[in-house]
């Protein structure tokens, strides 16, 4: 109710269906975010939806880190843990109980003690064993200064430096009223009587979770972010006091995110862990399973776990972990996927451009997806860390025609046991309008035959390096035995140690090594491939050449675009995903002045439209005492006829005025006079029709405001003045927008567009969006990982994103260079990466070119820079950008001897 693009973050199965919880943005929305809670049957069927509502004035966000279904001992119901952040920096942990309806009870934020410079958060919560008493874990004392929201927007994710650790027992009892939550006195007074207690290890920053052990002890998972210390220690259920604490463990397991208590009591431990790859400032970011000892806390085993591909490409962050009953094994409910920042790191050039295209794996059968495009994985492991199976899973959108792999995106945040003995898994769908669910069967917790997986040294390195690599034909069968092992990190770390093992036996003949095996910690000689059947973790054995080295692969030429399904139009592909699709219009080509196929195209091709020129001050506004508005009408009934939305553009700008106001000698109260009532005028006249305004044009360079005659600097606020008069004439429906140029990416220039609107949103000037102009070459652009970095942080100021005036010159300005079909299927592709780039941000709602046809463009039309030629036939860039709006993910075949993605 009220939200949209809910995150989930933590789910449960109830005695009568599944909830999940997270935080979601408000619709419409307003720069904050809101907890909320989702119910579905045991079918799946939704059943009701709640949304927490803070203070929007204030600025207030509320997150819901963790539920508990409560007993009957409690008045039954849901409960609700998290954090509520006001706008001036102060983070209150807090709780909220719904009952089994979804009707609000109570919420508490003051309980807890927290105020500002001293912040806190509930990052989880679990029922005692007995269900008599609820465990909370989390951080207080932490001081965020303003930037609580944004740091608390999923979990602690890593801010908790500053702060320090605490997890609390109370008993179900302090929940049972349904009148009245808590108050800080009453926790209090159950903390001094014993019937509660709590504790805040020593040098860590928070509890990231706590569970009951079936001794009833009290495990907790803890976190230094300043150091990056990760510890497991066992406290007493009777006050709290520590039982055993052997210490960091960040060095063996690297981060841990969650654990879980299996029925012998020992504790697994999910996270993830990053080695150095083999590339300058690149990362192997791998899925973690740790097993630790009920007895004293001792590591037993630690298993990473991969999709394969290439591992500096395709990263893996695990969150969830449940722990199958009679000790059988181990789920885990991961992302797995490509950041943009893995792009722009030290990646020899065919793969950093890979990276951009989404390529991160040269298996058969592997489907590119644009970095930010995340799918499932959920894994289970037997009592030993052996993987019995794992899957990869992506939603896509019902209808779509893209190919398999290449929309929409998953993750698996959390995993529940169901009580059929299955696993519910809960995801992050951002096609799917950002919450799943997944239910797999109860077989999927049965010990069937482990599956044979190569996991971290891919098939497909073994089959393309020929040169490098051989592949066995036959499996790991014969008797020999196993001769040789190093213990290894990494890939690279085994084709190294392999390399000096050949270097001190020369003239031997032997291959050096077999491929890291299934745990990813040990590389085996060849001999390997001689032991018991299986004995190698899988059934094909592959070896690398001694001294070797393992080429990248090579950069390929820009594939052709493959076609769009037959009839599909850009605007139709942009409503599967939920965005605009636009061009700027001329008035004299929906007018009837240019060619019929301009009107025509344009029309059937594009959802939003935006005038070129004729809105703007200059034409619309002729004399100060008089309107012209011909032009800019045509533009809207045009638009309105074609089933089309009308984006406006623009109000204030220092090019494109008349001459009455350019010289005319006003003071700055008469110039200010003059600007309202300009917008005024404009924005009451077409009033809703209109989706977006771009209010303000071009007003900063790269060392701030800029000269822009007649407004600055003679009316020093005109900014401010310009969104405050459109607000009033448009009201809340209209949305408001910045527009420039050469601020997509990481920049001066964005520095400066990002302190103008920050500092407008502090100031409370109504503002909802950035326009972003994409005038760009293909020899010369921003890189697209800096281009998504501004679109997120500009999403943390609670702004829309909107791209507004898209070309990509084929050839520079004035070359002899034709434009050739290699430059074409070039210019496709980055015009696709661009439209994937706005589909994977959040914040991003539209992609409009600056003009559709070569034959009528701003720039010279031998630079060939928009998506339809000189005759109005579409080029590449139309299919191209066809198939990045339906884009799709691959399902994987969990029977298969490897996964293909």
């Amino acid at each position: 109710p009220g939200v949209s693009e809910a995150h989930v973050v933590n789910g449960i199965e109830t005695s009568d269906g599944y909830v999940a919880v997270g935080s979601a943005t408000p619709a419409p929305d307003n720069g904050t975010l809101n907890a909320f809670a989702v119910k579905v049957d045991k079918n799946g069927v939704f059943v009701w939806g709640w949304a927490s509502h803070p203070n929007p004035t204030a600025k207030a966000s509320a997150f819901v880190n963790a539920v508990v279904e409560l007993p009957a001992a409690a008045g039954g119901g849901l409960l609700l843990a998290g954090v509520v952040v006001d706008g001036v920096g102060v983070a209150r942990r807090s709780m909220t109980k719904l009952s089994q309806k979804g009707h609000e009870k109570w919420t508490v934020i003051a309980a807890f003690g927290d105020m500002q410079g001293s912040s806190g958060a509930w990052e989880m919560m679990a029922m005692g064993r007995e269900n008599d008493s609820v465990l909370l874990a989390g951080f207080h004392k932490l001081d965020c200064g303003t930037q609580c929201s944004s740091q608390l927007a999923f979990k602690s994710g890593g801010i908790t430096d500053g702060g320090s650790a605490i997890v609390m027992q109370l008993p179900i009892t302090a929940f049972a009223a349904d009148a009245a939550g808590p108050t800080h006195s009453q926790i209090q007074r159950l903390l001094a009587d014993s019937a509660a207690w709590a504790a805040s290890p020593a040098g860590y920053g928070t509890v990231r979770s706590a569970r009951q052990s079936p001794d009833g002890s009290v495990v907790c998972l803890l976190r230094n972010d300043k150091t990056g210390a990760t510890a497991i220690s066992k406290l007493s259920s009777a006050d709290g006091t520590t039982i055993w604490a052997p210490g960091n463990v960040a060095a063996s397991i690297g981060q841990g995110t969650s654990i879980a208590i299996s029925d012998d009591g020992n504790v697994a431990m999910v996270g993830l862990s990053q080695t150095e790859g083999r590339y300058p400032q690149s990362l192997v970011t791998v899925a973690r399973l740790s097993l630790f000892s009920s007895t004293n806390g001792s590591l037993l085993w630690t298993r990473s776990f991969s999709v394969g591909g290439v591992p500096e490409l395709i990263r893996h962050e695990c969150w969830g972990v449940v722990a199958a009953p009679s000790n059988a094994g181990y789920v885990i409910t991961c992302g797995t996927g490509i950041e943009p920042d893995m792009c722009n790191t030290g990646l020899p050039p065919a793969l950093r451009r890979n990276c951009y295209l989404g390529i991160g794996d040269y298996r058969p059968g592997a489907v590119p997806r644009a970095p930010n495009v995340w799918q499932s994985m959920v894994v289970m492991a037997d009592k030993r860390g052996r993987l019995l199976w794992q899957r990869v899973d992506s939603y896509r959108p019902p209808h779509s025609h893209a190919p398999l792999g290449q929309s929409g995106g998953s993750a698996a945040e959390w995993g529940s046991l169901t009580s059929q003995g299955g696993v519910l898994v809960f995801l992050d769908d951002p096609a799917a309008g950002s919450l799943g669910l997944m239910k797999l069967l109860p077989r999927s917790l049965g010990s069937g035959r482990p599956a044979h997986v190569v996991a971290a040294l891919a098939a497909a390195d073994l089959k393309q390096t020929e040169t490098s690599y051989v592949q066995l034909t036959q499996p790991c069968k014969n008797a020999h035995p196993i001769t040789g092992r190093l213990t290894v990190s990494s890939v690279a770390d085994c084709e190294q140690k392999c390399d000096v093992q050949a270097a001190a036996a020369p003239g031997t003949g032997q291959p050096a090594c077999v491929a890291v095996d299934s745990d990813g910690s040990s590389c085996f000689l060849k001999s390997c491939c001689e032991g018991t059947p299986g004995a190698c973790g899988h059934d094909i054995c592959g070896y690398r050449r001694a001294g070797a080295p393992s080429p990248a692969p090579p950069s390929p030429p820009t594939p052709p675009v493959p076609p769009a399904p037959a009839g599909m139009t850009l605007r139709q592909a942009a409503a599967m995903r939920g965005i605009f699709i636009g061009s700027a219009t001329n008035v004299a080509g929906v007018q009837g002045q240019f060619e019929p196929q301009y009107k025509l195209v344009e029309q059937a091709q594009f959802s939003l439209t935006t005038a070129e020129n004729a809105c703007k001050f200059g034409p619309i506004h002729p004399e100060r005492d008089s309107y012209s508005w011909a032009g800019c009408d045509a533009i809207f009934s045009a638009a309105e006829s074609a089933n089309q939305t009308v984006r406006g553009h623009n109000l204030c700008w220092h090019i494109e005025n008349p001459q009455w106001l350019l010289r005319g000698e006003f003071n700055t109260s008469e110039l200010r006079q003059i600007l309202r009532e300009h917008i005024h005028a404009v924005v009451t006249r077409y009033g809703a029709r209109a989706l977006a305004w771009d209010v303000v044009n071009e007003a900063v360079d790269q060392n701030g405001l800029k000269p822009s005659a007649p407004w600055y600097p003679k009316v020093d606020d005109y900014i401010d003045v310009a969104f405050t008069a459109a607000r009033a004439a448009g009201g809340p429906n209209v949305k408001l927008f910045y527009n420039d140029y050469s601020a997509e990416g990481m920049n001066r220039k964005s520095e400066q567009v990002y302190k103008l609107v920050s500092g407008m949103r502090s100031r409370g000037v109504p503002i909802d969006g950035v326009g972003l102009q994409f005038h760009w070459s293909l020899d010369l652009h921003e890189p697209l990982e800096e281009v998504a970095a501004n679109m997120k942080r500009l999403a943390e100021l609670g702004l829309e994103v909107h791209i507004t005036e898209l070309d990509i010159k084929c050839v520079p300005q004035g070359s002899a260079e034709p434009c050739t079909a290699a430059r074409l299927n070039a210019q496709a592709a980055l015009y696709a990466q661009i439209v994937s780039t706005c589909l994977a941000a959040r914040n991003c709602r539209s992609v409009e070119t600056w003009g559709f046809t070569d034959r009528h463009t701003w720039i010279s039309t031998s630079t060939a820079p928009l998506p339809f030629d000189v005759y109005y036939k579409p080029k590449p860039a139309v299919d191209a950008m066809i198939n990045a709006l339906l884009h799709k993910v691959a399902k994987v075949d969990t029977n298969a001897s490897w996964e293909l993605r």
